[in-house]
């Protein structure tokens, strides 16, 4: 059996393609494991562009796109604002911010939504 990530995973790129978006897992989801999980697997699939990246390493595109009060991503970890484990995106490590609140989630999932979940 599929552990809670893979099953996240598989139904929304089925959900993505049947066009009937976050129904049901996702908006169950807490926005953190969100972002720890399907955030993250779209982050190191390869599919955001160097210039994205960049983008997401500043506050203004952080808080315009997401909602959140710090960079997404950044190359060295504060304690208090990003995950411990590293991402690795276009081989480069990157850490990935924790401040996520549920006011944050429906402007992750918009990005997630319209990323098309290509993971």
């Amino acid at each position: 059996m599929y552990g809670l990530q893979e099953e996240v995973s598989f139904s929304l790129k089925r959900r993505s393609s049947q066009g009937n978006f976050f129904d049901d897992e996702l908006s169950e989801l807490k926005v953190g494991y969100i972002a720890q999980t399907t955030l993250k697997d779209v982050l190191e699939s390869g599919t955001v562009t160097d210039d994205e990246v960049k983008l997401m390493m500043t506050k203004d595109y952080s808080k315009q796109v997401f909602s959140i009060n710090y960079p997404l991503l950044a190359k060295k970890r504060n304690q208090d604002r990003y995950y411990a484990k590293p991402l690795v995106i276009n081989n480069e490590r990157y850490f990935l911010c924790n401040d996520w609140f549920d006011s944050n989630k429906p402007y992750l999932l918009k990005w997630l939504e319209d990323k098309q979940l290509t993971v």
